[in-house]
């Protein structure tokens, strides 16, 4: 299983399964993303997601839509202890 980690502005930690829920594929990797402050955008379409998965913005589209009815990246459960970052891998 592949990942991608990312911090958001606030510090807060994330860690998503790599394919992009817009596409599915290796071709749309968040890996290749970069984080723009509130969250992570895909380099291949432009969808951006917060630190939960939601889909935050799309380009072209109005910012008062509700993205919430786009799918979510995959996140995954994960916490940060004695300087480690933990991630809960449930298949």
């Amino acid at each position: 299983m592949d990942l991608v980690a990312f911090r958001d502005d606030a510090g807060r930690l994330a860690v998503f399964r790599e394919a992009c829920p817009h596409v599915g594929t290796a071709r749309a990797s968040l890996a290749a993303g970069h984080n723009e402050g509130d969250g992570l955008r895909c380099r291949f379409h432009g969808w951006k997601f917060d630190v939960t998965g939601k889909c935050i913005d799309i380009p072209d589209l109005p910012k008062d839509v509700d993205f919430g009815r786009y799918p979510r990246a995959s996140a995954v459960l994960v916490c940060e202890r004695d300087a480690r970052i933990w991630v809960r891998l449930d298949e």
